[in-house]
């Protein structure tokens, strides 16, 4: 992972040759001025399609680039809000690419709500090399979370790994809460929580299971692993009824 976010004299140009080794940055100073996309709202807010929510693991929206393709660092300043879903609390929002999330693990505690989990970087065409960047309420620019004070929101495509939380309470912008200042340290350092599931998409991961796999001290979790359906009950219990009339055939 990386070193923190820049001021305006040090922001990468999204013209220039995007580098795979860019690092996080901490946004320490004041924003470039940056524009709004106008197709993504038609609302006449500044900050339309700057906001996340959390609701549950189905229902959120966290942070990416613009357009596919580019490196989640050159554009932590103009990045835009991508949802699982529509969601009213947060205008002008994009919807989430088809299939880009492969798991969401989703953990509510104490002033906090969290999600993290894995995604396929060739959803939305990015680079497997790319370290990745992180998103608050100083980048992009008017950013917040709907309902809390402070939030925090990587994205690791060298990873496959997302993760954000929104903080509320007096210690809302501590490290143990929505803290800002170690973006280098990565996803499960800076919420802790459950990042399993496919990992194939990633380059060089041959599918494995993700090995970051933290407790959060939450009151209440729930998980979502896309491409994979339970057996049904009625099937499970058809099984066993033909399971026993073998048996009992069998012994007669």
């Amino acid at each position: 992972m990386s070193s923190d976010h820049p001021s305006q004299s040090l922001h990468h140009l999204v013209s220039q040759a995007p580098s795979p080794t860019h690092k996080h940055h901490d946004h320490t100073t004041d924003p470039p001025t940056v524009t709004t996309d106008s197709s993504v709202t038609s609302s006449p807010s500044p900050n339309a399609g700057r906001t996340a929510q959390i609701t549950s693991d189905t229902d959120f929206c966290m942070f990416l680039p613009p357009q596919p393709g580019e490196i989640v660092a050159n554009d932590e300043w103009d990045a835009l809000g991508f949802c699982t879903k529509a969601n009213n609390n947060a205008s002008g929002a994009r919807l989430l690419p088809n299939n880009f999330i492969t798991s969401a693990h989703f953990a509510r505690g104490d002033n906090y709500v969290q999600v993290t989990g894995l995604f396929d970087v060739n959803a939305y065409q990015m680079n497997a090399s790319d370290p990745g960047g992180q998103f608050d309420t100083r980048a992009p620019a008017g950013a917040s979370c709907a309902g809390y004070l402070s939030f925090v929101n990587l994205i690791e495509p060298s990873e496959g790994r997302y993760c954000i939380k929104c903080c509320n309470g007096p210690n809302h912008a501590s490290n143990a809460m929505c803290g800002t200042g170690r973006s280098q340290d990565g996803c499960p350092k800076i919420i802790p929580g459950d990042y399993s599931g496919s990992l194939a998409a990633v380059s060089g991961r041959n599918g494995s299971l993700s090995n970051d796999v933290t407790n959060a001290s939450s009151s209440s979790t729930s998980s979502t692993s896309l491409g994979t359906s339970p057996v049904p009950w009625h099937s499970m219990i058809f099984a066993c009824m033909v399971f026993v009339i073998v048996m009992r055939k069998s012994i007669v």
